[in-house]
């Protein structure tokens, strides 16, 4: 036991392997005392891994169950990747383990998003800038939308989020709506969970993905209220 820590075995290694594996060396004795055994690999984050590769990306390292670190065991900076061995459940393409393959025609497309690409294939893993769910990789993440209106518009819903990749309709607001009519009021549209835009004095347009009128449909609008009035005093009442 030293400085209140017992070890389980005891070798004659230099000061350097020793701390490599995070054991104690005695100066006087010349010996190293340590809890796990890692001699011929390379002891990162309290696990013994027989393998280290600069070349792997990040992303690839984790794809393969690795541990990747921007210093080594010596504390010199750099990219590692600690692995025990490249078993890519995947893509393993160019060297590297993607997760993703998608078809696409260019290959800037490809490059945008950091990917490889080859015959018309993309190989890439999500960017940190976007959201990986259900397989896929995401654009936009927002909660502003129901579970129909997600679907709707192509999205991906998953614990009061959606996900949504390109809108294909109307992208108003950082919102994504599937129709747009002009036929609609200020007041109906936002009762239906729209958007109202006016483009000028004489055109305006609302955006919204489903008529989901909660209150009363009457005359192609949705009104909020309804009273048992005559139609003259019908007409003196705002938003009437």
């Amino acid at each position: 036991m030293f400085n209140g820590i017992c070890y389980d075995h005891r070798s004659a290694y230099t000061a350097q392997k020793c701390s490599e594996l995070h054991g104690y060396f005695n100066d006087e004795q010349n010996y190293c005392y340590y809890n796990k055994t890692c001699i011929s690999g390379h002891m990162v984050n309290q696990k013994c891994y027989p393998f280290v590769d600069s070349t792997y990306t990040a992303s690839t390292c984790a794809n393969i169950g690795g541990y990747f670190s921007t210093t080594d065991i010596q504390g010199q900076p750099g990219l590692f990747c600690y692995y025990l061995l490249f078993n890519c459940t995947f893509h393993a393409v160019n060297g590297q383990c993607y997760r993703l393959k998608s078809a696409m025609d260019h290959q800037t497309d490809c490059d945008r998003i950091g990917g490889y690409y080859r015959h018309r294939y993309c190989y890439y893993d999500c960017p940190n800038t976007m959201h990986f769910m259900n397989n896929r990789c995401y654009s936009n993440r927002s909660a502003k939308y129901t579970q129909n209106d997600c679907k709707a518009v192509g999205g991906f819903y998953y614990n009061y989020f959606c996900y949504i990749d390109h809108c294909n309709y109307s992208s108003v607001n950082n919102h994504c709506y599937r129709h747009k009519s002009h036929s609609y009021s200020n007041n109906t549209c936002y009762n239906i969970g729209g958007y109202f835009v006016v483009d000028s004095p004489h055109h305006s347009y609302c955006y919204y993905t489903s008529y989901n009128c909660r209150y009363h449909r009457i005359n192609g609008q949705c009104y909020t209220r309804s009273s048992n009035q005559s139609q003259m005093v019908c007409k003196t009442i705002p938003r009437s």
